[in-house]
């Protein structure tokens, strides 16, 4: 069984979470809410405000503390050809704790690979060509849609 650390020396089993979801949604917080009425929670963040709200397979709610991480290097050389398979999409607001949870999954399975999407908007001053989206002008975008290079699926 694979573990995912959830901060201040807390694991969470892989296979046992649902989700992560975001704790500003409203829906969220009232489950964090219910969840603490019957002792259900499980606050790891010791008392600080959380970027995630994970919810467990035994119906608790794990509030982490994540850690900074930075993307294991064999997720690096993965990202070549991706075989067919189950498409998993992680999706939250900035600082949710989405990268967190991919870094330790990339690097405790290498069945996962990381998709790297291509984008025609500016690159930000925090994002790296390649690794967070492969940055094109909009001929350069046209101009694989047209020769079918790895653009099987795109929109406007």
């Amino acid at each position: 069984m694979e573990f995912i650390d959830v901060g201040n020396g807390n694991y969470v089993a892989r296979s046992r979470i649902i989700t992560v979801a975001s704790p500003e949604s409203l829906p969220v917080r009232r489950l964090v809410q219910d969840a603490k009425s019957v002792n259900r929670v499980i606050d790891v963040s010791c008392g600080k405000k959380t970027k995630s709200v994970i919810l467990h397979r035994q119906r608790h709610v794990v509030l982490p503390r994540w850690r900074r991480t930075r993307w294991p290097k064999s997720a690096e050389r993965r990202c070549g050809r991706m075989p067919n398979g189950l498409l998993i999409v992680v999706s939250g607001p900035a600082g949710s704790g989405k990268g967190t949870v991919l870094a330790e999954l990339l690097g405790k399975n290498d069945g996962f690979c990381y998709s790297v999407s291509a984008t025609t908007r500016r690159r930000g001053p925090k994002r790296t060509d390649g690794v967070n989206y492969f940055f094109l002008t909009r001929a350069e975008f046209e101009k694989r849609i047209a020769e079918g290079k790895r653009m099987p699926e795109h929109t406007e």
